[in-house]
């Protein structure tokens, strides 16, 4: 949300990931395989197996595979000599694989990214001067019953305001909702969405310190916790609990400093292990949109085309389009992401900013028999010498957010029945 969002690279991950989720079917009972880099290792002298709730191979396959050498013979848990040579690894547990992979020669096997280069320098001038932004937005979404079939349709409009200062950015912003096609509704359901058909937010962000305030009275009179303070949803915190390895103020510093090579390997360093087949595969396709070599020029506008899958199991197509001037200096770009799934889901994400500081944004997505929602936004960028604070005053009272939704998940899990749980032997 912050300056020209890279909404592009989400966009295109997102759909493509999606895609790979969607295309997964379950496997008979299969031996066990070892995936190196998207290639399935070949002529293994010993077939994999299970011990201690770990996948060995031979020393003479770990010397073959990894450049292991070991003093005695015998078998040896790939996890140990993988992650010393260098790999993360991972186990997919419907094709009863191990996944390994070497997120260095991943970045080479996708090359070089001297036009994104480009993109970076225009996105971080946004960092050197302060802005305001002002904009507008409207959603129409419909939900479906899974067991009536009932649609609740909803409307919604509201307006944005605010300033961005670097790493800083103060918003608010108006809503406006149209319940009135809901079906079925009590009065006490009536009185609760009277009272949301209209609200305001006011939200404070420093992406250096990666966390978000906000502020709704009438939001908050609904969650029963003090409508005058703000709730802090802390970045950093959240995404370490599901990727222990991210550093949200060091992601952001290589951002602004680094190349867009560098963005990348970090983001990779970030992520946790790949756990499908398909994975390596996806993830150089999904980040090749923005290789140079993905790149033709007319005039002044590169494009990139990428294509995965097919019309049958599923598609995700993405094109991205960025304007230079005649110093070859990025000014604007569009980005289009279309996914679909036969029969599933359809979803189509789009981003464009002009050379005058326009920005449109638009989602559309179709999950068969439950979900529709069509959103669209428009902003505009415009020079300001105010400043943005980014926090709350010093003497604000704070509510975490982030124990909330902890506090929600748990009581969640506590309601549902067990699962059973499988162990990954490659763990």
């Amino acid at each position: 949300m912050l300056k020209k969002i890279k909404g592009f690279t989400s966009a295109a991950l997102a759909g493509i990931m999606t895609l790979s989720l969607c295309q997964g079917v379950m496997a008979e009972e299969k031996p066990i395989s070892v995936q190196i880099n998207g290639v399935y290792a070949e002529n293994l002298e010993a077939t994999p197996f299970i011990e201690n709730n770990s996948v060995h191979i031979s020393t003479e396959d770990a010397k073959t595979l990894f450049g292991a050498e070991y003093a005695y013979e015998g078998n040896v848990a790939i996890r140990e000599v993988a992650e010393k040579a260098g790999y993360t690894v991972g186990w997919d547990a419907t094709n009863r694989a191990v996944i390994a992979v070497d997120k260095e020669k991943l970045l080479e096997d996708i090359g070089e990214f001297t036009l994104m280069d480009k993109y970076n320098a225009y996105s971080n001038k946004f960092l050197e001067d302060n802005y305001t932004i002002g904009g507008d937005f409207n959603f129409d979404m419909s939900l479906t019953d899974i067991k009536s079939g009932e649609t609740t349709p909803v409307k919604g409009s509201g307006t944005i305001d605010g300033i961005t200062s670097g790493n800083k950015l103060d918003m608010s912003s108006s809503m406006n909702f149209d319940f009135s096609q809901i079906p079925n509704l009590t009065e006490e359901d009536k009185a609760l969405i009277d009272s949301l058909s209209a609200f305001n937010v006011e939200y404070k962000m420093d992406m250096e310190t990666g966390k978000i305030y906000f502020k709704s009275p009438e939001l908050q009179k609904a969650m029963e916790v003090s409508d005058t303070a703000w709730l802090c949803l802390d970045l950093q915190e959240m995404f370490q609990s599901y990727m222990p390895g991210f550093d949200f103020k060091e992601l952001l510093n290589t951002a602004q400093t680094g190349s867009y090579k560098d963005v990348v390997k970090a983001q990779l360093d970030m992520l946790p292990a790949f756990n499908t087949v398909n994975d390596y595969e996806v993830m150089k396709t999904a980040l090749s949109l923005f290789n140079d070599a993905s790149f033709t020029k007319n005039g002044n506008v590169y494009t990139s085309k990428t294509t995965v899958g097919d019309a049958t199991t599923g598609l995700s197509e993405n094109t991205l389009v960025m304007t230079v001037d005649d110093n070859d200096n990025v000014i604007g770009y569009s980005m289009d992401s279309v996914t679909t799934v036969p029969n599933v889901m359809s979803m189509t994400i789009s981003a464009s900013a002009d050379e005058d500081n326009n920005m449109v944004s638009k989602i559309d997505i179709d999950m068969t028999g439950l979900l529709k929602l069509a959103m669209t936004m428009n902003a505009k960028y415009v020079e300001t010498e105010t400043v943005a604070t980014g926090a709350p005053e010093a003497n604000a009272e704070i509510i975490d957010l982030n124990e909330i939704i902890a506090n929600n998940m748990m009581e969640l899990e506590t309601a549902t029945p067990e699962t059973a749980v499988e162990v990954s032997p490659a763990a």
